[in-house]
């Protein structure tokens, strides 16, 4: 299971490479900038909705403590 596991992961860190070093490409931009920019917030965006969805259901525990809503606070751990 844990091969299995690692398989994925792996897999997926090589798709999300060779995506952002295409759209560089397509961008016309150096593939530094995407990877500063767009991947960071590729990966933050499924726990921005989690956060969002505990926040509206009032769900305390997957809701982020310090802001009511959790859109701050996971756009400031990406910068």
């Amino acid at each position: 299971m844990f091969l299995a596991r690692l398989i994925v992961v792996v897999t997926g860190a090589e798709l999300v490479l060779s995506g952002a070093t295409r759209m560089a490409s397509i961008l016309s931009v150096r593939p530094t900038v995407v990877g500063l920019t767009v991947v960071p917030i590729g990966t933050s965006v499924p726990e921005l909705a989690i956060g969002v969805a505990a926040a509206a259901e009032r769900r305390g525990a997957l809701a982020p403590a310090v802001s009511p809503m959790p859109t701050g606070r996971r756009m400031r751990s990406s910068v």
